[in-house]
């Protein structure tokens, strides 16, 4: 039987969200280590229903993305030597 194009979406997003979450969780950290982000920017997206209670690493692609490309911004310059 052939795949549908919404399992091939939905296969697509689970490897993006498999493949972010690792990085977006390091990031996150050293962020909030190195004090580009404040933890309470983090708590914001955390008190999100979908991501509530829930490890960065279980976030879906969408709650992964958007705290990244903020992420980004701030920590742009930072030497990543």
């Amino acid at each position: 039987m052939a795949i549908t194009n919404q399992e091939r979406v939905g296969k697509g997003l689970e490897l993006l969200r498999a493949g972010l979450a690792p990085y977006v969780e390091r990031e996150v950290q050293e962020a909030v280590r190195a004090g580009a982000v404040n933890m309470e920017t983090v708590r914001r997206f955390a008190e999100d229903p979908l991501l509530k209670n829930k490890p960065i690493a279980e976030w879906d692609a969408a709650g992964l993305l958007t705290p990244d490309q903020r992420t980004a911004r701030r920590t742009a310059g930072r030497d990543r030597g």
